[in-house]
């Protein structure tokens, strides 16, 4: 298999990486596999303790048994807030709407019962409690934040009425409501709690967080636009209040098309995504929580909110508010807002840089470069060692540049595309090779020995079969006078008498690392240097002549008894250039050698008779043997069609 094949594959597959790559964001599922590739890692690793100063006040199970169904007539609330303010908290957030007026207040109740006669007329005069004025004086005195529901359907009015933080700190001039619009997430209703809460209240946002495609909440938005209005979330405009800064500012990047943080002054800020959203930095445990009950009942520690930020939320079933976060698929949705003011006020969000997509991109593209030159030029444990490697160093990159800068590095995409690149090459260097054993396997199969042909299989290119040039040794054995004995033994006889000598020759010649070719009638057929290079060629098969004439010596008197016939072998070997490839016709072809060096090596078998020895070399072979073997010589002969003349030799041992 050509090597470039394996390169195109590896590029195929490293360019659908890639194209996953750019297509992120366009192609949800893809998005979602990215993203739980990045939770499954960034779990593993410690997280910082929850804050202190951010406490839950829970209407728990035990709250709704002391105080009854939810909701609650709102002089609870009251008394709720008015024991936090006696506590000394900084600031109290509501993720609770309150659209409706409080339908159990006395102020609504009373005339009612009254048209009805359940009560005298008389007899309640001047009773005028209106439990939410009531609450509007506890929300009056202290820091707190009602929340709001920023509907993407028309729903609702356009914007809260003389909503008094447009753009936070500035009016919403033309040319900022047209970036914004943009550049930050819009809505086009509004569903708020009632205005006199409102304007009692120290701020109004918006309760809304955004799950990923996979409804799992990595980030919240920190702002949204309505109707030309910029609305904070309730984590952002708590940490304000709890701060007491005037107001926050958006902070645009240097393009203007992207939002690069929320800051609450020059020193304090905090990083979000380009659309306004904080990459939420969630911590190792949960935040203190307490029973709305018990602080009503004020059966809480004194002090326990002073300086402390509270939000207030449902957990009992049925209220509950339950959202799935990397590592928790039931989270409290109460505990999403206290993990963004937690990082608001610590500035330590996770955030992304600019250059993040194009680096992440460069890396995937120059990697798969390199896994696709070792995968297809370099063994397969050598291209997997190279993988593994790339993996475990963009593993540890994200890790580290998500732990000590807190740098969104994502490690699957380029994972996705490295192994994508790999899987490509190795699949179509796999099939290739494999298609290359058994073409091996089929030629060699029955030649070699097990060693050679598994040498063979795991390198198919050094084997040509397309026709080369190469230094070889040729072997020749016979059987003398086999004709004679052919002729006097049955078919069944013969055929299991040569099976007994054919055998063990050829095991000594396979076992010397020789290329049996072929058998032809009593004769074997023997190379050496095909069909891979051997430097000692001529030293092996020097070796196997002997091997065999003193196995045959072993072997003599058994054949002798079994069969009738004493039989003595003749063995030709000779060394040089020979055309080594596949030969025959388009329908049937073997690979075989072919040259005067085969000639000769088959004429010097014969010579063996005129000479009366068992084995005969040519002085080529004895020059290449070495000085190892001990030989004769025996003079010069005229080969059959060759004019000059060859010394030839014995070998003796």
């Amino acid at each position: 298999m050509k090597a470039w094949q394996a390169m195109a594959a590896g590029g195929l597959g490293l360019a659908a990486g890639l194209s996953l790559m750019i297509l992120e964001h366009q192609v949800d599922f893809v998005q979602a596999v990215y993203a739980q590739g990045f939770d499954r890692f960034m779990t593993r690793f410690p997280r910082e303790k929850p804050m202190t100063s951010v406490v839950v006040a829970e209407i728990d199970e035990a709250s709704l048994r002391e105080l009854g169904q939810w909701p609650w007539p709102r002089c609870h609330l009251a008394t709720l807030l008015r024991r936090l303010a006696d506590d000394g908290a900084s600031a109290v957030a509501f993720d609770v709407l309150f659209p409706e007026p409080d339908r159990s207040s006395p102020a609504r109740v009373l005339p009612e019962w009254k048209r009805l006669g359940v009560v005298d007329a008389g007899a309640l005069s001047g009773v005028t409690v209106d439990y939410d004025a009531d609450f509007a004086g506890a929300l009056a005195g202290l820091p707190c934040v009602l929340g709001c529901s920023l509907e993407p359907g028309a729903g609702g009015a356009a914007a809260i009425e003389g909503y008094r933080q447009r753009l936070f700190e500035t009016v919403f001039d033309p040319a900022d409501a047209g970036r914004a619009r943009r550049v930050l997430p819009g809505a086009r209703g509004i569903v708020a709690s009632l205005p006199e809460l409102n304007r009692a209240a120290a701020g109004v946002a918006f309760l809304n967080t955004t799950p990923d495609p996979d409804r799992i909440i990595r980030r919240t938005p920190m702002v949204k636009e309505v109707g030309g209005v910029l609305y904070p979330a309730l984590s952002l405009e708590t940490a304000r209040v709890a701060l007491g800064a005037r107001g926050v500012k958006v902070v645009y990047d240097r393009s203007g098309q992207g939002v690069d943080a929320v800051a609450f002054s020059k020193m304090q800020q905090a990083a979000t995504d380009p659309t306004g959203r904080l990459i939420l930095n969630f911590r190792s445990g949960p935040y203190r929580r307490v029973s709305v009950a018990d602080i009503i009942a004020g059966r809480t520690p004194t002090g326990l909110f002073k300086d402390k930020i509270v939000l207030i939320g449902a957990s009992a079933a049925g209220l509950r508010d339950l959202v799935a976060i990397p590592g928790d698929a039931e989270f409290p949705g109460v505990e999403v807002h206290a993990t963004a003011i937690d990082n608001l006020l610590r500035g330590d969000p996770y955030r992304e840089a600019a250059w993040t997509p194009m680096a992440c991109l460069a890396a995937a593209f120059f990697g798969g470069l390199l896994v696709i030159w070792a995968t297809a030029t370099r063994r397969f444990s050598a291209s997997l060692m190279i993988l593994l490697a790339l993996l475990a160093c963009g593993l540890e990159l994200s890790v580290l540049a998500a732990i000590r800068w807190r740098l969104v590095v994502p490690p699957v995409p380029c994972a996705v595309a490295w192994l994508a690149a790999y899987l490509a090459a190795a699949g179509v260097r796999f099939r290739g090779e494999e298609k290359g054993r058994k073409q091996v396997r089929a030629l060699f199969g029955s030649m070699v020995s097990g060693q050679v042909l598994e040498f063979l299989e795991r390198h198919p290119e050094s084997v040509s079969l397309s026709g080369r040039r190469c230094e070889v040794t040729c072997l020749f054995t016979d059987v003398a006078g086999f004709t004679p004995i052919a002729e006097r033994l049955d078919p069944e006889t013969l055929s299991r008498m040569m099976n007994a000598y054919l055998t063990p020759m050829t095991d000594i010649i396979l076992a010397e690392g020789g290329f049996v070719n072929k058998y032809i009638g009593d004769a074997i057929m023997a190379v050496w240097g095909v069909p891979y290079a051997q430097p000692d060629h001529a030293a092996r098969a020097c070796r196997a002549a002997l091997a065999c004439q003193r196995e045959l010596e072993k072997l003599r008197p058994r054949l002798k008894e079994e069969f009738g016939a004493e039989i003595f072998m003749r063995i030709g070997v000779e060394s040089g250039e020979v055309t080594a490839g596949n030969m025959g016709s388009a329908r049937r072809f073997e690979y075989t050698v072919m040259g005067d060096t085969v000639n000769r090596a088959n004429r010097f078998e014969g010579q063996c008779k005129e000479f009366h020895v068992g084995i005969l070399i040519g002085e080529r072979t004895r020059a290449a043997a070495g000085e190892s073997f001990v030989t004769r010589s025996l003079g010069c002969v005229t080969v059959k069609g060759k004019s000059q003349a060859v010394e030839v030799f014995e070998l003796v041992s």
